[in-house]
């Protein structure tokens, strides 16, 4: 297997300083603060289009379904739920500076929505079981416990509930840029591959509906330092003109591979069965 860290088998209660989180609030809060400001959904953008195929197999016909996003600081994909597939917008993040951003958002599409500044191993039983769908970009790979997170989660959402993860693919090429130009950043995340990735949902209890390597080739999953050297700022430059060449060929050919070594997410969509079973305890998080 691919992982970093072996997590400690068990129950899947959270480790000792409560989630194992890796990043930590004071990284997210720095982080945030440096942004510029967060941006909409973009149509004409080559990897939004494709996440918008991805929604669209599973958010279409939910109209008036809950939405709710796990670790939605600056999130853009809060407004587009409304706005595309008519879902109640809600979300949840420990960042102050990351909620703010995301009600931002939503005040600027002039959409209603939630968003509740809570750390998701806290106090949040008023959530639970409220979400029809629930979503995570970039989440769970942050926790030492994977598995133990997942539980977490599961516990907001409804009964026959979908939850939709996506997580950057460092199992491949965008890893090993990642490790080089940002070790500090790689050493945050658990690194899982797709199989990885199935086999934490469903010890979990979720039921598999689609897993895989998702998107063609992008650039934006990377971090860089905030004083980097001329060789990252030259560096960066490279890859984003290569990575808009390839997205014009994409739409030209209309073909949009997803492979193991180029794909920059992985995708894992599954369902809360109506009866859930404890999760198996054998081993938890990623090996």
């Amino acid at each position: 297997m691919t992982a970093q860290k072996q997590n400690d088998p068990g129950s899947h209660t959270p480790p000792a300083n409560i989630s194992g989180d890796m990043a930590g609030r004071e990284f997210w809060e720095s982080t945030w603060s440096l942004k510029k400001g967060p941006g909409q959904f973009n149509p004409r953008n080559y990897s939004h289009q494709r996440f918008h195929v991805l929604f669209h197999r599973h958010l279409k016909g939910r109209s008036g379904q809950t939405f709710l996003e796990v670790g939605c600081a600056q999130s853009s994909w809060l407004p587009y739920a409304h706005r595309m597939f008519g879902c109640r917008a809600a979300g949840i993040d420990y960042s102050p500076t990351g909620c703010r951003m995301a009600r931002q958002l939503l005040e600027e599409a002039g959409i209603p929505g939630e968003v509740h500044e809570r750390d998701l191993f806290a106090d949040v039983g008023d959530l639970e079981k409220t979400a029809d769908i629930l979503f995570s970009n970039g989440f769970i790979e942050h926790f030492e416990d994977t598995v133990g997170t997942l539980v977490r989660m599961r516990n907001l959402i409804k009964p026959g509930g979908i939850i939709l993860t996506v997580i950057p693919n460092f199992s491949g090429l965008p890893g090993r840029i990642q490790e080089r130009v940002y070790p500090e950043v790689y050493r945050m995340h658990i690194v899982m591959d797709a199989t990885d990735l199935d086999r934490v949902h469903r010890e979990a209890g979720f039921r598999t509906i689609e897993v895989g390597y998702f998107g063609s080739i992008a650039t934006e999953a990377l971090k860089y330092p905030v004083s980097s050297p001329l060789r990252l700022r030259i560096l960066r430059k490279v890859l984003k003109k290569i990575t808009k060449a390839c997205w014009m060929i994409f739409r030209l050919t209309d073909r949009h591979p997803e492979t193991k070594r180029f794909s920059p997410y992985i995708v894992y969509v599954g369902r809360l069965p109506e009866q859930t079973a404890a999760p198996r305890t054998e081993e938890s998080g990623s090996r």
